[in-house]
C-alpha cells in the first residue's frame, strides 16, 4: 500500500505547495492506507466560529470508519466567488448535493459548454493529468521544480482512472466547507479533504489563524457517492 508523501491539499488563491499538511493518506483512487498509520488531524482544529463548522473532536475519538483516504487535490474545487452565495443557499439545510455536471463546471468557474453527464470529471482529471505532466516535464528537463516517485505514482493513478473508465464513478457535489480571508499573501492556506467510511472530513488549513471571521466557502468535489455525515472544520 502506498502512503503519499505529496500531501494533497487545494491552495485558497492558487498558490504554491503547502508545507504544513504531512499528510501519510492515499488519494481516493489509490489503495487505502490503516487509519492506525494516519494522522487524521496533522494540525491543530481551531475553535468553530460558523454554525457550519464541526466539533471534530468525537470524529477524532471514535473514527466512523477502519480506512481512510484523501481525495486528490485537482478533485477539489473552491467555489468561485460570482457563485458563493447561491453555491452557500444550496448548502442552507443539507451539507451535501450532487450536482450536474454543468452546474459543477459553472460553480467551479470551468467553461459549462458541452458539460453533459461524465464529463466534468473526465475533464476535471484529464487537466490533472496535463498538469503533472508539465511538472514533470520542468522538474526532468528545465530543472525547474521537483519530481518524486510519489509524484510518478499520482500521475500514473490518474491515467489509470481515465484509461480504465473507472473515472465515470466520480460524480460532483456541492458540499459545505468554512475558510478565512485568504487575500493576504503572507497566509498559506487551503484544504484537505478525507473520506472515512461514509463519512467526509472537510479541512481548511492555514499558516495562522488570521484576525477575520470565518466564511462560508463551497467546494466541488468529486466522489463515488454522497457522504453520508460531513465534518468540516479549520486547523492551523
Amino acid at each position: 500500500m502506498r502512503r503519499s508523501g505529496r500531501g494533497n491539499r487545494t491552495n485558497v488563491g492558487g498558490r504554491g505547495s503547502s508545507p504544513l499538511v504531512v499528510s501519510t493518506i492515499s488519494i481516493l483512487i489509490a489503495s487505502l492506507t490503516p487509519v492506525s498509520s494516519v494522522p487524521l488531524v496533522p494540525i491543530t482544529p481551531t475553535t468553530p466560529e460558523d454554525t457550519w463548522e464541526t466539533d471534530i473532536n468525537p470524529y477524532l475519538k471514535n473514527p466512523p470508519c477502519t480506512f481512510t483516504s484523501e481525495v486528490d487535490e485537482s478533485f477539489v474545487k473552491p467555489v468561485v466567488a460570482a457563485a458563493r452565495a447561491e453555491a452557500t443557499a444550496r448548502l442552507e439545510q443539507i451539507s451535501a448535493v450532487e450536482l450536474a455536471d454543468s452546474e459543477a463546471a459553472r460553480f467551479a468557474g470551468l467553461p459549462t459548454t458541452g458539460q453533459q453527464a461524465g464529463t466534468f470529471a473526465t475533464i476535471i482529471a484529464a487537466d490533472a493529468v496535463a498538469s503533472a505532466e508539465e511538472e514533470k516535464r520542468k522538474a526532468l528537463a528545465a530543472h525547474v521544480g521537483s519530481w518524486s516517485e510519489n509524484d510518478a505514482e499520482r500521475l500514473n493513478e490518474l491515467k489509470e482512472l481515465l484509461s480504465s473508465g473507472n473515472i465515470s464513478k466520480l460524480k460532483p457535489f456541492l458540499v459545505r466547507a468554512v475558510a478565512k480571508d485568504h487575500a493576504i499573501v503572507r497566509y498559506e492556506s487551503g484544504f484537505s479533504v478525507l473520506v472515512c467510511g461514509g463519512s467526509l472530513v472537510v479541512m481548511y488549513f492555514s499558516q495562522r489563524d488570521p484576525p477575520f471571521a470565518a466564511q462560508r466557502q463551497p467546494l466541488v468535489l468529486l466522489l463515488e457517492k454522497k457522504p453520508d455525515k460531513v465534518f468540516v472544520y479549520r486547523a492551523e
